[in-house]
């Protein structure tokens, strides 16, 4: 289904069109991230692993946990997926909840040598 959704679409540069594919942990099958990876015009971003109840826990996570979250996912999704940690750029929170502060500041100071973090796609606008 991922394959028919930009296959053949182009921009109006003559470009293909890309997205980014967002991995939540929960459930994933890693093989398709890994083909979703490589045969399609798509980025594969990540979604913090933090611990998640029955309330929305992204409130109350501390900078530790979102630290310790992306780096989690990352490592997932790179190992599991066979997605070079270089080419996982984005994040999103879960629900597309934001974690305030603690959320923010963990993003910015997420900087591993050629493995930062380029954006964050949680905070929605509408245009």
């Amino acid at each position: 289904m991922y394959q028919d959704v930009v296959q053949d679409l182009k921009n109006p540069n003559g470009c293909p069109v890309s997205g980014t594919w967002f991995v939540y942990d929960h459930i994933t099958d890693y093989r398709t991230v890994n083909n979703i990876y490589n045969n399609n015009n798509v980025e594969i971003g990540v979604m913090p692993m933090l611990e998640e109840s029955e309330l929305f826990w992204e409130n109350e996570a501390i900078y530790g946990d979102w630290m310790s979250g992306i780096e989690s996912a990352k490592s997932a999704v790179a190992f599991l997926g066979n997605v070079p940690r270089s080419e996982i750029r984005g994040l999103r929170g879960h629900h597309q909840i934001l974690g305030g502060n603690h959320q923010f500041q963990a993003y910015m100071d997420y900087t591993p040598p050629a493995d930062g973090l380029m954006y964050d796609s949680t905070w929605q606008s509408s245009v």
